[in-house]
């Protein structure tokens, strides 16, 4: 999601490592985990997106909303990307702020 757009701000970097630790992933595991999501292949990510329940997708939603923001300048290909992954994964249907509210009340 993140690279989307070509590159990965210091502020996507930054929301994606604040979260991991949230979920009590480890400082030194950060690194590691982030490097394999990257190469995670398509399906497998599609696989575990979509076998969550509603409100881990609903979080989900708007985590990915958060990263798309973050950086402050929303790219297109950043929303196409977030409504592509929402749409095959099954996710609730909400536009950018109403998944923003959703995961900030989180």
């Amino acid at each position: 999601m993140a690279a989307v757009d070509g590159k990965i701000a210091d502020e996507e970097q930054n929301a994606m490592v604040l979260e991991l630790l949230n979920f009590g992933v480890k400082q030194d595991q950060v690194q590691a985990l982030l490097i394999s999501a990257q190469t995670m292949k398509a399906d497998e990510a599609i696989g575990i997106l979509s076998s969550m329940d509603n409100e881990q997708k609903k979080y989900a939603t708007g985590y990915l909303a958060v990263i798309m923001v973050s950086d402050g300048n929303i790219e297109d290909e950043e929303v196409k990307m977030w409504q592509l992954i929402c749409t095959i994964c099954s996710f609730p249907t909400m536009n950018v702020y109403e998944a923003l509210n959703f995961w900030n009340r989180n």
